[in-house]
């Protein structure tokens, strides 16, 4: 059950705890702050968490303009924890991501000029190229494989 906590005039937290199943007490906590004047997230989090211990799990947050009368997502900013190998040859790395989004038509048509053009989905290696992220970058600023 969602639990609110932290509540000012402007935002306020929810924490909503989900049990892992087949384990002894483990919960993923995700916690959620709101913006109550706009009805927007601004920023989440999950954890692992055991015996009131936790570990962050990966965090964003997130910008938003007003655009058309209707409060858009214009960024994502955030990191997770990331972890290779297992026992001994473990791995622990963060990796971080930044997207921005622009919005080219808002309840209304798209502009001809903007359109894309649906040929464009036969030519399969120049929609792969469209749709493959940049390599993003681990903490210690080396490309991630």
């Amino acid at each position: 059950m969602p639990l609110e906590r932290n509540k000012t005039d402007t935002t306020t937290e929810i924490c909503v705890d989900v049990p892992v199943q087949k384990s002894q007490g483990l919960v993923t906590r995700n916690i959620f702050l709101y913006d109550l004047e706009n009805f927007v997230p601004l920023r989440r989090s999950t954890l692992m968490v055991l015996d009131k211990r936790s570990h962050e799990l990966m965090k964003e947050s997130y910008e938003w303009k007003l655009i058309e009368g209707i409060f858009l997502p214009v960024a994502v900013h955030g990191e997770r924890q990331t972890s290779e190998g297992s026992g001994d040859s473990e791995v622990d790395d963060v990796e971080q991501y930044d997207w921005r989004l622009e919005w080219l038509s808002v309840n209304a048509g798209i502009p001809s000029d903007l359109a894309i053009n649906p040929q464009i989905l036969n030519d399969t290696e120049r929609l792969l190229k469209m749709l493959t992220p940049e390599t993003s970058l681990s903490k210690t600023g080396k490309p991630r494989e």
